[in-house]
């Protein structure tokens, strides 16, 4: 809602497309000039690390997840995997 922003501005980029940008306690909202209701996309301020502008170009850098925690998800899946497969294979004939 436009009441709760601390500050909002209105900007023509691309090809005649307006956007409205919106700064509140939870983040950056970006919204149509015709729907300030809905925004289209939200950046929470724990997932921006930068924000930045150079000339007319506004940049949002959201934070980066630390590679070690995505190594050992991908540790898990394939761990995760390779039991499963082990457990469809089917039994050899010495055992059965």
């Amino acid at each position: 809602m436009m009441q709760c922003f601390s500050a909002y501005k209105s900007h023509r980029i691309w090809r005649c497309v307006s956007l409205v940008l919106g700064v509140d306690a939870l983040g950056l909202s970006i919204y149509e000039p015709d729907n300030l209701l809905e925004s289209k996309i939200g950046f929470p301020w724990p997932e921006i690390r930068k924000l930045s502008f150079h000339d007319k170009k506004f940049i949002i850098q959201p934070t980066v997840k630390k590679s070690k925690i995505d190594k050992w998800i991908l540790t898990l899946c394939t761990g995760n995997h390779e039991l499963y497969m082990r457990r469809r294979k089917p039994d050899s004939i010495e055992t059965q």
